[in-house]
């Protein structure tokens, strides 16, 4: 006894050396849960074209061209809405004029030159980068008076900012089974199992409702009147920046049939009313974060989820889905360099 309490200790220690965490959630076992997980970068942007060549001469004229490409598949229906490009700032060079393909307006804003994406569909305009598309971001500038520079070798650092709007998706099934049922099973030397699968749509923000890290609390399936238990969480897995999750962002769909303890929640940091959603979604409940969320090493903290399985008939299991999604704007950021000489 002495000997397995020893082991218990060093194995907890071991863990939390490793980085893990040991989670007390009030349930015995868990199950591993497979990852079905999209690629994150929905945005390529391609190197640089420089005309003339690099270097510059002082007080010249010269052109930056570069492509922002939706890399989605063309059969995927992953549009990127309210794509836009803004210069930040030029360096000792001066931004001339800045123009991009496919209509797109030109919009001086407050801070920052720039446009917002529009292409022909139809007879109309639209904001939306379609999968396969890109965009031509084109920059005249001229290079630095020679006197500016000191006569001396530099470089202009064209920094710009690319926005877009996207929708993290993530869905996971679970299935639960009458106890009665689970017992026949057994004694027949047939014991239940079963493996969720989570499927996470592709994009910078990856909702999670388990990793291999993080595995469901409760063996799999569990049984009606018990509780299944979860942790859901946000990663940010592209190039880009983002600060948080505003109250009312991020959406939890469960079945109907789910229940909790309505004094605790079901989430920690969500919204603990029962509220039903509409058309496709009558059947679900809808749950929202009711505080803020924020990023730190580029994830949110993990909330755990807790919810009361429904019964199901007698002699039989039952497959249930859930799902998390959050609508966003996502920032990605950039610098040219060109280097520039003085004339002789």
């Amino acid at each position: 006894m002495k000997m397995k309490g020893t082991l218990a200790i060093v194995l907890i220690l071991a863990l939390a050396a490793a980085g893990c965490t040991v989670q007390d959630t009030g349930v015995k076992g868990q199950t591993e849960v497979k990852v079905v997980e999209a690629g994150s970068d929905l945005i390529a942007v391609s190197s640089p074209v420089i005309n003339p060549s690099p270097p510059i001469i002082t007080e010249s004229p010269f052109r930056v061209q570069f492509t922002a490409t939706n890399t989605e598949k063309p059969e995927k229906a992953k549009e990127l809405g309210a794509v836009s490009v803004w210069i930040t700032d030029t360096g000792v060079c001066t931004l001339d004029k800045i123009r991009g393909g496919n209509a797109a307006d030109l919009k001086v804003g407050t801070v920052y030159p720039g446009f917002v994406i529009k292409t022909v569909d139809g007879n109309k305009f639209s904001t939306v980068l379609r999968p396969g598309a890109q965009e031509i971001v084109d920059l005249d500038l001229t290079s630095p008076a020679k006197e500016r520079i000191a006569g001396l070798t530099a470089s202009c650092a064209i920094d710009y900012k690319l926005n877009f709007t996207t929708r993290a998706v993530t869905s996971m099934d679970t299935q639960v089974i009458d106890p009665v049922y689970r017992r026949t099973l057994e004694g027949a030397g047939k014991p239940p199992q079963f493996s969720p699968t989570e499927n996470i749509d592709s994009g910078p923000l990856k909702i999670y409702f388990a990793d291999s890290a993080t595995p469901i609390a409760g063996a799999l399936p569990l049984e009606s009147k018990r509780n299944m238990v979860f942790f859901l969480w946000v990663e940010n897995k592209g190039q880009g920046i983002y600060g948080s999750i505003k109250p009312g962002q991020l959406k939890l769909k469960v079945p109907a049939e789910f229940d909790w303890d309505p004094n605790k929640g079901a989430c920690d940091k969500f919204s603990a009313s029962k509220e039903r959603g509409t058309g496709i979604d009558q059947n679900n409940w809808i749950l929202t974060n009711n505080e803020e969320l924020v990023f730190s090493a580029k994830k949110t903290p993990k909330l755990q989820c807790k919810f009361i399985m429904p019964t199901v008939e007698e002699g039989t299991s039952k497959k249930f889905f859930m799902s998390a999604e959050m609508e966003y704007n996502y920032e990605m950021r950039g610098t040219v360099t060109v280097s520039i000489k003085p004339a002789v």
